[in-house]
């Protein structure tokens, strides 16, 4: 297993180390951690929803993703009871009269059935103090061109997107393939880049079982960027657990991201200027 050194990777952006599905946790040498909650597909109505996110996966491989995502082992044992497939109408059709099918326009059936795929893949991950908070997730995968970005310039509606670039299922030493994917996520950001700055949506790069080279190439990808992308989060694992965790993580970032945001905020005074802070004792005069 390559270990990530903090000169080369900031705290945020850490390599897991290679290991069988059982866990990387049960390597040798290595101190078990306490175990980490993991994704979960709960009724709203079981415990308190305290974020809701729009995560937009990107890249060729974004469908299946989200489809491991949704069908992880513990995505299924909590896949609420109630939420069933429709079934499908069958109208009886007399002669002369159109059949409810063909009365549809073409784009609402394909806006619909995206509709439906995309919410599909609607998870919910346990987070803060004893994992007592839950985050929704709703993942959003935007595959080939012709699915845009979902932005918004509603600032409300912004906060809560991300996009997350794909680095998935890119073999080891195969330059042209990682050269493809990174290629792709600049036409993304000009779509980013379109809309105003106060509603760019947090943009984040997760990167698994990436070798040195390609490391190389993710960091060339954010420095040009100007700020606008973080540093990838490197996963050493491309399993449907590590899929599990690393979304995981990603939501929690993104909820300490909106925290120091909410700070910084709150240290501007009206006029642009920063505010003095609180005084904690008595001073001299």
């Amino acid at each position: 297993a390559r270990r990530c050194s903090s000169e080369r990777h900031p705290a945020h952006c850490r390599t897991l180390p290679k290991a069988p599905r059982q866990g990387w946790l049960a390597m040798a040498g290595q101190p078990k951690r306490k175990a980490k909650p993991m994704l979960t597909l709960i009724p709203e109505e079981e415990r308190a929803i305290n974020y809701r996110y729009t995560i937009v996966l990107v890249g060729e491989v974004a469908q299946e993703f989200a489809q491991q995502a949704a069908d992880s082992e513990m995505a299924e044992a909590y896949r609420p009871k109630s939420v069933k497939p429709k079934p499908a109408v069958v109208e009886t059709v007399q002669e002369g009269e159109v059949t409810g099918e063909s009365k549809q326009q073409p784009a609402q059936d394909d806006d619909g059935h995206r509709g439906q795929e995309v919410d599909k893949f609607v998870i919910f991950c346990p987070t803060g103090a004893n994992a007592k908070e839950l985050a929704r997730l709703r993942l959003h995968p935007c595959v080939g061109f012709s699915d845009s970005l979902p932005l918004s310039t509603d600032t409300a509606i912004a906060k809560n997107i991300v996009v997350a670039f794909l680095f998935w299922q890119v073999q080891e030493g195969d330059t042209d393939a990682a050269e493809n994917t990174i290629r792709e996520w600049y036409s993304r950001m000009a779509e980013i880049n379109h809309t105003p700055a106060s509603c760019r949506p947090y943009t984040v790069i997760l990167a698994f079982e990436a070798d040195d080279d390609h490391e190389d190439k993710l960091n060339a990808f954010v420095k040009g960027q100007s700020g606008n992308v973080e540093k990838p989060f490197l996963i050493g694992d491309s399993s449907a657990d590590s899929i599990v965790e690393a979304l995981q993580d990603l939501a929690q970032a993104t909820i300490e991201r909106q925290k120091t945001m909410m700070t910084r905020v709150s240290n501007i005074g009206l006029d642009g200027t920063k505010t003095a802070p609180k005084s904690k004792g008595c001073s001299l005069l």
